[in-house]
């Protein structure tokens, strides 16, 4: 079967429905500030794909300056997304543990420098054991547990202790320490810089004690979104992972640093009775953000009335009171009581990872008009 794809040229009013969009003013704005901000810095920018998961998006971000040339993974399937759509450098911030993924991993070392995130000295034998019979190197950083609670060894001694392991692994490449401080739920910039220079003195600290073992840290890396302009100027930090902040969502709005690019054009499919309209959007194209249900101390810098739901960019008087699986029911009034069957409506994503991982392309638009579209090969990549 031939998916559909809308044509370049086309306008957006055209565009069947669910679809993804991207507003590309806003985009190359978020993608440009956060470019601009390292280009002249110590530290670099490792885009983190596991948001947007487009190789095409990637070479933008990579074309765009002041990264260090190759991008960040979550999973093992996103990276091979991500070489198989030409990019030559990947980060997998994450523990590759099973032997089927193994075999994935050495096989994919042959096309491009692959690094993977290790926190286990029993899985760096089994790494090393595989590279060794692939006949490649494969790079390793040690994950140090910088407060977070998940995956990471402690720091200090225990890093030093697993980098050494690294480093005398054949096959395997110590390649330095990752940290991952953490989502900041502090609108103010500088209790999220205090909590940042906390848990990220625990990672340099560690670098101290490594190097000093004689092993050199090529990369000490961390950070995200929200802590994009606070990691990355810290002394010894090598680069920052930031992800969401390319596409953006109402998560992370409150902030004020990025603009919310990432869309969902939706039809309006009913208008059963006044005050009601029914679109063909529902949570499966675009996500219900339970964040909202969460302890507000979790997410102090939300708004009082956020609600989790997607909002209604325009026309202006639209709210959201329900999200099924395929439509969401929307309250209008003023001018959105004007809405009729067949009408369109731009909805703004209250998470990006959950349609971005349901869709198939994004329909990049300026101006009202369709100016690309890009597939999204690293989608439903949960392996």
């Amino acid at each position: 079967m031939v998916e559909y794809f809308p044509l370049p040229g086309s306008s957006l009013q055209d565009v069947d429905t669910p679809a993804l969009l991207i507003d590309l003013p806003k985009f190359e704005q978020n993608m440009n500030k956060v470019a601009d901000f390292y280009r002249d810095r110590e530290a670099k920018i490792r885009p983190h794909i596991k948001g947007h998961k487009c190789p095409e998006i990637a070479h933008l971000q990579l074309d765009a300056g002041g990264t260090v040339g190759g991008v960040c993974a979550a999973k093992l399937g996103e990276a091979e997304a991500m070489v198989h759509g030409g990019i030559r450098q990947v980060l997998i911030f994450n523990q590759i543990t099973t032997a089927p993924k193994m075999r994935r991993l050495t096989a994919l070392a042959r096309h491009a420098d692959i690094s993977v995130a290790v926190d286990d000295p029993g899985n760096v034998d089994e790494l090393s054991e595989a590279a060794q019979a692939a006949g490649v190197t494969v790079g390793a950083c040690v994950e140090v547990d910088v407060g977070l609670d998940r995956c990471g060894v402690d720091p200090g001694q225990p890093a030093v202790d697993l980098a050494r392991r690294v480093a005398g692994a054949p096959g395997l490449r110590f390649d330095g320490l990752l940290g991952y401080e953490g989502s900041m739920p502090y609108l103010d910039f500088e209790e999220r810089t205090l909590k940042t220079r906390e848990r990220i003195q625990r990672l340099l600290d560690s670098r101290e004690m490594v190097e000093a073992a004689g092993m050199h840290c090529n990369i000490v890396g961390g950070g995200g979104t929200n802590t994009w302009n606070i990691t990355g100027t810290l002394p010894g930090v090598t680069e920052v992972q930031p992800g969401r902040y390319i596409i953006a969502d109402l998560l992370y709005e409150p902030l004020g640093d990025f603009e919310v690019s990432l869309k969902v054009l939706a039809t309006v499919v009913s208008r059963p009775r006044k005050g009601l309209a029914v679109i063909d959007v529902g949570h499966k194209a675009i996500h219900l953000n339970f964040s909202a249900h969460s302890p507000r101390e979790k997410f102090p810098y939300l708004p009082s009335d956020f609600d989790g739901f997607p909002k209604v960019e325009s026309p202006q008087g639209a709210r959201f009171t329900s999200l099924d699986s395929e439509h969401g029911r929307l309250h209008v009034e003023g001018d959105a009581e004007q809405l009729r069957r067949g009408d369109k409506i731009v909805l703004l994503t209250a998470y990006e990872g959950t349609p971005v991982n349901q869709h198939d392309y994004y329909v990049g638009v300026r101006d009202g008009t369709v100016e690309t579209v890009w597939e999204i090969t690293a989608g439903r990549k949960y392996r």
